[in-house]
């Protein structure tokens, strides 16, 4: 046997891949391959001067005095093995190992780590690789071609293995990556929580860096970009090669001590970008730049290494982009607050929950729903603030927690002595506010002004008296994630502060003297423009337009409310509510608008003759008659006339007598008749459609109230033609309803079902919820006679429970005709009516439209 190499030895260790794959395949053949593939490593091996040490299985060791020989051997061991003429089923791929160390005997073998250190090398292949440690590279020399493949740690290892995979002429050099631990080159921190409900944002971020050189996750403090990055980042491990490291940068002020700050991680000494790019080279490597923003001067440097080191990305976490070739922008959003309906199983509720078990084990979210919900709805899905609030059910119940903030107490904060940024929501938004420019923190405070978000018009109007470059500070806003940008709704673009943000821009209104006032007066006043707008259309032919936009900035209607009240304004407030009564109505909010009405007429001076007070007055008489109450909305449109009239206003008169003599009629009172004449005359001389069908409706449902379908039918027909010329959709959509009642009272079933769900199309398509439900009554009201008592039953639930929850609605009652109700008494009984109407209170309105389109 010839003698073992001792000293500096250059160990080889190779085995097949697949092994047991192939014994199950080939079977008695398995030996002959075997035994074929060890001869033909063993003339490789002895050709090139080693030794073979011995081969156990399918596994071979040799060892080698000279490094390059070693890998000349493997090399040529390699390419014999790929042109052998193997069995079809069992073409043989076999991984190797090579390292350089000391050769130590014991026992006629080696002992020592560097044989473990090679076997472990060898093991961490695939089938036709050949891997080589830094030393066998080193002493190998230029024999061969290369590719650095990075640390590696290796099983049983506890130092990292810098591992080159040798390039075998003529043979594949892809491979999969290394069978490691993990790559070791980095400095990640150990997790010590979960990443909760960012599972869609880590998959999207790791997927943005395998088509992008630099990813910048974007957002306001406490947003979570920090601990997502590091996810993602922990995700990269085994495809940077040449390692992932994080470089905080928070404590750092200087942009000139970034690259320092880089260097201090990777262990280059008085760093520059020179010595960073020879330091990282073309290796694959990850960078994590943890909190950017107060160093953006720094991203010329980022650049410059992105340039010269072509194997290395960049992961950011700032409050602004770095605005640098190639970066790809991640705009972070809050956690959801809700989904399926239920706050407590959304992303937020469910780290809520899950911090909130850790401080209390025995926690159950299953008790404190509606605090759950509260504190999710109140902090907006900002998990700094959701972790903090949670961390403070040791002392209260979740309502409590919910209570406090909504009061604005100052709960957000770690209660610790760590003054750090992150310690507390406010510090947080506070470190975000003083990254702002002069003129981005004069816009920032003024935009507290709105509630559930704004267009991009109107933030312009209500920050353009900051004397800045408007456009410019909110874009930077957006740039920093103090506004979110969405897209869609009735704008393009549409933005929004998260609440815990929004607070601490209006405490840093009411810090600066007169901005406040000066801030939510030029709010209420744009929003005042609006709905003087919106007053003059609402029944037009964007209505839909109209009513889905006021929904929409629903929040800021009520801001511009409590503005109005609070400084004493009801003229203001009045208006505001009586331009958009129709809305109030149509999306459901009946009940809102009273509750308005009763604190705006509450106020000193409400009762002054203004265009407002007139304005109020009628939004009030179209409350009590939409309630059904005609007989005490005729006082209030008594007063908005004489008003009007003492004002010289025509339209208000016009308004105010068409309510009166509408309301007169509906009483049962034929004075309402003679009103009218009026009325036509005044919508004569302004040539107004709209209104002239006005008249002919009301004329029509006196004529059918009185019995006299005959009459009321022409009637019916001509305001709906008006109506359709006028563009107004909503009243033509009513005088279907109408049209139903007198099909229903002459008897032709069919015709009264068509109309009235005519009428149900129409309140769809406006988005009308008050109008659907009323023509979901006459469905119900036409199916009784026709026969169809069970469906008919179910939706005059279902009608009857959305009038409630609307705060008003008619009934066919209100023109002289039995309802649905009184019908269904009469066939099936007090009782059992009950009972039958009763499962179709639970309806959805949506539900129970589409069950009321459904064909007999």
């Amino acid at each position: 046997m010839t003698a073992l190499p001792t000293g500096t030895v250059t160990f080889l260790f190779t085995d097949i891949e697949g092994s047991t794959q192939l014994v199950q395949r080939l079977g008695p053949d398995y030996r002959q391959v075997l035994e074929r593939h060890a001869t033909i490593i063993a003339a490789a091996v002895s050709g090139h001067g080693g030794v073979a040490v011995n081969t156990e299985g399918d596994s071979f060791f040799a060892a080698f005095e000279a490094a390059d020989a070693a890998v000349l051997a493997t090399i040529a061991a390699q390419r014999a093995l790929s042109e052998e003429p193997w069995p079809d089923a069992g073409a043989v791929r076999v991984r190797a190992g090579l390292h350089t160390g000391k050769g130590e005997l014991g026992h006629e073998d080696y002992v020592g780590l560097d044989v473990h250190r090679a076997a472990r090398i060898s093991g961490a292949g695939h089938g036709g690789q050949v891997l080589a440690s830094a030393t066998t590279h080193a002493l190998a020399g230029a024999v061969v071609t290369y590719r650095d493949l990075g640390e590696y740690r290796l099983k049983d290892l506890d130092a990292a293995e810098h591992l080159y995979q040798v390039i075998v002429p003529g043979l594949p050099a892809e491979f999969p990556p290394v069978r490691s631990e993990g790559l070791s080159a980095h400095n990640l921190p150990a997790s010590v929580t979960t990443l909760v409900g960012r599972d869609a944002e880590t998959t999207d971020i790791a997927g943005l860096l395998d088509s992008h050189r630099i990813v910048t996750i974007t957002g306001p403090g406490g947003i979570g970009k920090s601990r997502l990055a590091l996810e993602v980042a922990r995700g990269q491990l085994d495809r940077f090669s040449h390692g992932v490291y994080v470089i905080a940068l928070a404590p750092v002020a200087d942009a000139g001590l970034v690259a320092s700050s880089i260097g201090d991680v990777l262990d280059v000494a008085d760093a520059d970008v020179d010595s960073l790019a020879a330091r990282i080279g073309s290796g694959s490597t990850l960078l994590l730049l943890d909190n950017f923003e107060q160093v953006l001067l720094a991203s010329r440097d980022i650049a410059t290494l992105l340039q010269r080191c072509a194997g290395l990305k960049v992961l950011v976490t700032s409050q602004a982009p770095l605005r640098i070739a190639g970066e790809r922008q991640y705009p972070l959003q809050p956690l959801d607050v809700r989904t399926g309906g239920s706050a407590v199983d959304s992303a937020a509720g469910r780290l809520f929950v899950e911090r909130a078990q850790a401080v209390d084990p025995g926690f159950d979210p299953a008790i404190h729903s509606a605090g759950i919900e509260a504190i999710v709805s109140l902090l907006d899905g900002l998990p700094l603030a959701l972790e903090l609030a949670a961390a403070r059910v040791n002392l209260m119940s979740p309502e409590q927690i919910a209570e406090r903030i909504r009061l604005g107490a100052d709960l957000l904060s770690t209660g610790s002595d760590d003054t750090g940024r992150h310690g507390s929501v406010t510090a947080a938004i506070a470190w975000s506010y003083g990254m702002l420019s002069d003129e981005a923190r004069a816009a920032f405070r003024r935009l507290a002004a709105f509630r559930g978000g704004m267009t991009l018009e109107a933030a312009e109007v209500i920050a353009a008296d900051t004397g800045a470059d408007v456009l410019s500070a909110i874009g930077e806003l957006v740039d920093r994630g103090m506004l979110l940008r969405s897209i869609g709704g009735m704008s393009a673009s549409r933005l929004r502060m998260l609440e815990p943000v929004r607070r601490f821009a209006e405490a840093a209104l009411l810090r600066e003297a007169g901005e406040s006032s000066a801030a939510a007066a030029a709010h209420a006043g744009y929003y005042r423009e609006m709905a003087l707008d919106a007053g003059s259309q609402l029944e037009g032919e964007r209505m839909s337009w109209w009513l889905a936009r006021l929904e929409e900035e629903l929040d800021n209607l009520r801001a511009a409310l409590d503005h109005y009240i609070g400084v004493g304004d009801a003229s203001g407030g009045l208006g505001l509510i009586g331009d958009t009564w129709r809305f109030f109505q149509g999306k459901g909010h009946f009940d809102e608008m009273a509750g308005w009405l009763d604190r705006l007429d509450g106020l000193p001076g409400s009762d002054a003759a203004t265009a407002g007070r007139v304005k109020g007055l009628l939004a009030r008489g179209a409350l009590t008659y939409w309630r059904g109450d005609a007989k005490s909305a005729i006082a209030l449109y008594d007063q908005a006339s004489a008003m009007a009239r003492q004002l010289g206003d025509d339209a208000l008169v016009a308004a105010a007598l068409y309510g009166h003599e509408t309301s007169l009629i509906m009483a049962g009172d034929a004075a309402g008749l003679e009103g009218l004449k009026e009325v036509e005359r005044i919508y004569e001389q302004n040539n107004d459609l709209g209104g002239l069908a006005h008249v002919a409706a009301a004329r029509a449902f006196a004529e059918l109230q009185a019995g006299r379908t005959l009459g009321s039918g022409p009637l019916f027909e001509e305001s709906f033609r008006l109506y359709v010329e006028a563009g107004n959709r909503l009243n033509a959509g009513q005088t279907s309803l109408g049209l139903a009642g007198v099909a229903l009272e002459e008897g032709r079933i069919e015709d009264a079902l068509r109309y009235s769900r005519t009428g149900l199309q129409y309140g769809e398509e406006l988005g009308d919820r008050f109008m659907v439900a009323w023509a979901i009554e006459w469905v119900a009201t036409t199916l009784v006679e026709a026969g169809d008592t069970a469906r008919a039953a179910m939706l005059s639930g279902a009608a009857e429970a959305a009038r409630e929850k609307f705060g008003g609605g008619w009934t066919p009652l209100m023109i002289g005709v039995d309802d649905s109700v009184t019908r269904l008494v009469r066939v099936l009984g007090d009782e059992a009516a009950a009972d039958a109407r009763r499962a179709g209170r639970e309806l959805s309105l949506e539900d129970a439209t589409e069950l009321a389109k459904q064909a007999p």
